[in-house]
């Protein structure tokens, strides 16, 4: 990818640039911009990290919480 560098008066100039090349990439050529930018340079070397909170429900306002939630779920919908 060949890397240009543009000077510009103001902050709207840039943006308005900015936009204008956007426009003109095709969706391919956005696609692997942003693989560009989101992969490490080594696949294999990529991380996935995964995080949860879990809260138990053991207080009085959380119970009430559940209960709530349990009647303004979807009759239809499958359980939790």
């Amino acid at each position: 990818m060949e890397k240009t560098v543009h000077k510009f008066a103001s902050f709207a100039d840039a943006d308005a640039a900015d936009d204008a090349r956007h426009r003109r990439l095709s969706g391919q050529q956005k696609l692997q911009i942003l693989l560009d930018l989101i992969m490490p340079e080594n696949p294999h070397e990529a991380v996935i990290e995964r995080s949860a909170r879990v809260y138990p429900l053991g207080r009085d306002k959380d119970l009430a919480d559940a209960r709530l939630l349990e009647r303004t779920r979807d009759p239809d919908s499958p359980p939790a």
